[in-house]
């Protein structure tokens, strides 16, 4: 019993570092595009990426099944952000991808963000990244002023 309960404390604290880095925003430069990625695509609840290539911006996030009657392909859907009380909807792409947790479908959406320069100040200037899609809403922690500022100058915005 004592063996069993040592190994679980061991894996505990192995995992303990690994979950803890997952919930961070990391930068991803690339050639001529870029990413701010929270937490880890499809297995979490709460993560985001931000994309930019060509001028142009997006935000994705998961969840882990489709809406009802949905089962595979893409399906158009919404998503919101707040940034206090101000609200920015924009129409999405939602696409079954597999991978989720329970059904094991992940649901991936992805939303054109139409003026990134606006979006990335108002994403500075509060606390949270709060959205709301069809499965509810989602929040995490604004990424570091400098990681927006890597972004903000590996996109040109």
């Amino acid at each position: 019993m004592r063996k069993i309960r040592l190994a679980l404390v061991l894996l505990a604290i192995a995992a303990a570092p690994a979950a803890a880095a997952a919930s961070t925003w990391t930068f991803e430069p690339g050639r001529n595009t870029a990413a701010l990625v929270f937490g880890v695509p499809v297995t979490d609840r709460d993560a985001f990426r931000l994309d930019c290539s060509g001028g142009k911006m997006s935000i994705s996030t998961w969840t882990g099944s489709p809406p009802r009657g949905v089962t595979e392909g893409s399906f158009p859907t919404s998503l919101s952000v707040f940034f206090g009380n101000r609200e920015l909807a924009f129409a999405a792409t939602g696409r079954v991808t597999g991978g989720g947790t329970g059904s094991g479908r992940a649901t991936r959406i992805d939303a054109r963000i139409s003026e990134p320069a606006a979006f990335l100040t108002s994403l500075d200037q509060v606390p949270r990244l709060t959205t709301v899609i069809f499965a509810g809403r989602r929040m995490a922690p604004t990424p570091a002023a400098t990681q927006t500022a890597d972004f903000r100058k590996a996109c040109g915005f």
